[in-house]
């Protein structure tokens, strides 16, 4: 049906086009299609408005949210991990102090004593860069803290089985 209608009308098109709309029909055409491009246009820049304005919304939002997060969050756990390292650490540094009274050789307690010096500007260090960084490293830090004092009472025992093997092989001799 269609193949008849598009033969019919090229074949009589000279007959078809006879007719030619007025000016003021064009006028109207025109203004209808510039008032469409109008719209259009406002549309399209209302819409470009609205989604910026949501996207500054919904960033403020979630910045918003992160910072109250953390605010609320991180404040307590931050003194309630402050208090567990005083607690580690004053347990850690008797348990240092009673591994370094039960060595028995001055030598190797002063050797033992420099290198527990070297372990403890590490310690100072951690301290001074855990009051100078945000939250998000605290646990890191607060680690690595701990890591310290284990690696020195590490070391004190690794002496004290030693001086032990020691003792016990003069003992057997």
């Amino acid at each position: 049906m269609k193949d008849k209608l598009e033969s019919f009308i090229d074949k009589n098109r000279d007959l078809l086009n006879t007719e030619v709309p007025s000016r003021h029909i064009w006028r109207q055409v025109e203004m209808e299609l510039d008032h469409r491009a109008e719209r259009r246009t406002w549309i399209k820049t209302a819409l470009k408005i609205a989604a910026v304005g949501f996207v500054v919304f919904s960033v403020g939002l979630l910045v918003g949210i992160h910072i109250s997060d953390v605010r609320n969050s991180s404040s307590p756990d931050v003194a309630s991990k402050m208090e567990m390292l005083k607690a580690q650490e004053n347990q850690l540094i008797r348990q240092v102090d009673l591994k370094i009274n039960a060595i028995q050789d001055p030598k190797t307690k002063d050797d033992i004593k420099v290198e527990l010096n070297m372990l403890d500007n590490i310690y100072q260090e951690l301290k001074v860069e855990m009051e100078n960084s945000d939250n998000g490293n605290m646990d890191l830090i607060i680690n690595e803290m701990i890591k310290n004092h284990q690696t020195k009472l590490e070391m004190l025992e690794f002496i004290l089985q030693k001086q032990k093997r020691k003792n016990h092989d003069q003992i057997s001799i």
